[in-house]
């Protein structure tokens, strides 16, 4: 059985991750807060947000290349982590796009109690379209 365990996001963990220099991401730079789950003691993906300063963010995440049974984990981890954040009132909305080709990624926003807003044409850098996620806290009147 593997050993879970989440830890506050480290610049070294960017070691594990071509994605990053792919996609040009400086992980020196990596908006924070973050986190980074670990499997066995070794990183298997990171997620953060990325802060408005007025109760909004938008959602990130990268993952290496999950074994099975990480995805529940892995869902399980983020939804709590954006849980914390609403309750804390420190969100009242968060945001995140996944490709229009990518229905993986889209499941996994829904998986996450992320509802479709709309698709954002010629959004990604590559020319393609992306489905807007979010997750809006509703404070009964």
């Amino acid at each position: 059985m593997p050993n879970y365990t989440v830890r506050p996001f480290l610049p070294a963990d960017a070691a594990y991750f071509p994605e990053f220099a792919a996609m040009g991401i400086d992980p020196a730079k990596v908006p924070q807060p973050a986190v980074t789950g670990l499997r066995d003691g070794k990183p298997i993906g990171c997620a953060g947000f990325i802060l408005d300063g007025q109760g909004a963010a938008e959602a990130w995440i990268i993952l290496g290349h999950p074994k099975n049974g990480d995805g529940h984990w892995i869902a399980w981890t983020v939804r709590h982590f954006v849980k914390l954040w609403e309750a804390e009132g420190k969100l009242r909305r968060v945001w995140a796009s996944a490709a229009e080709d990518r229905p993986d990624a889209i499941r996994f926003l829904e998986a996450l109690g992320f509802t479709r807003e709309g698709l954002m044409h010629a959004y990604r850098p590559d020319g393609g379209n992306s489905w807007m996620y979010a997750r809006v806290r509703r404070d009964e009147p």
